[in-house]
């Protein structure tokens, strides 16, 4: 299987709901990449204003991530 390379990058600011399910931006700091037999998942994790805090250790999905806020928008809301 070919490991495709991951849709945002390292340092990206990228749009998503937060636990509030309110609409922020948050920068990438790192990513893993999986890969199996059934496919690829790629998730990431976001720069943190505080070291060590939970959110540091707390990654997302790639297709919970966009590239703008109308992206996101438009992904709940339709077109």
């Amino acid at each position: 299987m070919e490991v495709r390379k991951p849709k945002y990058e390292l340092g990206q600011k990228v749009w998503m709901l937060d636990e509030n399910q309110k609409a922020v931006e948050k920068e990438i700091s790192s990513a893993s990449i999986s890969v199996d037999k059934d496919g690829q998942s790629v998730y990431y994790y976001m720069v943190s204003d505080t070291p060590f805090s939970t959110e540091s250790f707390k990654s997302y999905d790639e297709s919970k991530l966009f590239e703008s806020k109308e992206d996101l928008k438009k992904s709940i809301f339709g077109e």
